[in-house]
């Protein structure tokens, strides 16, 4: 366990932080500048993977959406506080899981603002239709690396 006076939490939560917020940036970038979407990657009769081209201007599954550029930056806003919320709350575990934890939430949020400033919305690109159903709800590498450390954390706690 890290003493209180060890950075290396800190440290560990910024390398996973500028690593996540890469990757999501590099696999946006991939996927706007030349991929031809919309991609179907694999289909069973239980699940389909595709990948598609979706613009969020809301925050999950389009709530709150506008096409105002000012409501952007209201909800890039509150995607950075929490995020930093999170990450601190995180790091103040003083574990290097939580450190990781943190930076993945942080790196997720902050690939997500990014788009959100970039492009006026979220490219959310992942869709998993689901039994043959249509899933009218898209989402993107960032918005996992969000939940799955906050499923992960409430289940330890």
């Amino acid at each position: 366990m890290s003493s209180e006076k060890d950075p290396i939490p800190v440290f560990v939560l910024t390398v996973a932080t500028i690593f996540i917020f890469l990757l999501c940036q590099i696999i946006t970038w991939y996927l706007t500048a030349h991929a031809d979407l919309p991609i179907q990657v694999f289909s069973t009769t239980l699940l389909e993977l595709n990948l598609v081209h979706s613009e969020n201007r809301g925050v999950n599954f389009g709530l709150m959406a506008g096409d105002d550029r000012s409501n952007q930056f209201i909800l890039a806003g509150i995607a950075i506080v929490v995020g930093v919320v999170m990450a601190t709350i995180l790091l103040g575990k003083r574990r290097l899981s939580h450190a990781v934890a943190g930076g993945m939430i942080l790196g997720g949020a902050m690939s997500n603002v990014m788009d959100r400033l970039t492009f006026g919305y979220v490219f959310d690109y992942i869709n998993t239709p689901f039994l043959g159903m249509t899933n009218p709800f898209s989402y993107n590498i960032a918005d996992i690396f969000i939940v799955l450390p906050i499923i992960w954390w409430v289940f330890k706690s």
